[in-house]
């Protein structure tokens, strides 16, 4: 079954990302920070860009999650051009850092909150994710949800604010 963007698009499932000739040059450089790559991910595929300091891969995945235009190359995210349509690609991305910046003063449920409606959850929906995030990852067992971190706590509310987001991601 082929579902539509709100623009009309057809998303493309088998094709959850398609990079092709990728090609980045900064203003004020000669040489590219990417310079040609190609990427083909399928639907429910991991993968990973490995490489040393400097190989392109934060520049890669800027451009490949619309915060970056590339200087040549196209990508599609499910069939969507994301020079294009960046709108409508972001719609369907779910980019997440080696780290979620969590803010220390709140709770694990004041964060979860926070970043839920970053990912545009609200009301009903928002609080149901937030207690199934808290349930997934240990926190709230022991009330422990409603106050500051414990030792090894930070990291299970990352994992919640991950698990907040429903959008079918081709990489996080």
């Amino acid at each position: 079954m082929m579902k539509q963007t709100e623009s009309g698009q057809e998303l493309v499932a088998e094709k959850a990302l398609i990079a092709r000739n990728m090609v980045k040059v900064y203003k004020g450089s000669s040489l590219p920070a990417l310079n040609g790559l190609n990427i083909s991910v399928n639907q429910g595929e991991i993968f990973g860009l490995l490489g040393p300091n400097g190989a392109g891969k934060t520049t890669a995945i800027s451009i490949m999650s619309t915060l970056l235009r590339p200087t040549e190359g196209s990508i599609t995210i499910y069939g969507i051009d994301i020079v294009r349509y960046p709108n409508e690609a972001r719609k369907l991305l779910s980019l997440v850092p080696q780290e979620v910046a969590l803010y220390p003063n709140l709770t694990a449920r004041e964060n979860l909150r926070y970043f839920g409606r970053l990912y545009g959850l609200r009301g009903y929906q928002l609080e149901d994710r937030i207690w199934e995030s808290l349930e997934l990852v240990g926190l709230k067992k022991g009330g422990r949800a409603g106050f500051h971190f414990f030792r090894g706590d930070e990291a299970a509310c990352q994992s919640g604010c991950r698990y907040l987001e429903q959008t079918p991601a081709p990489f996080s």
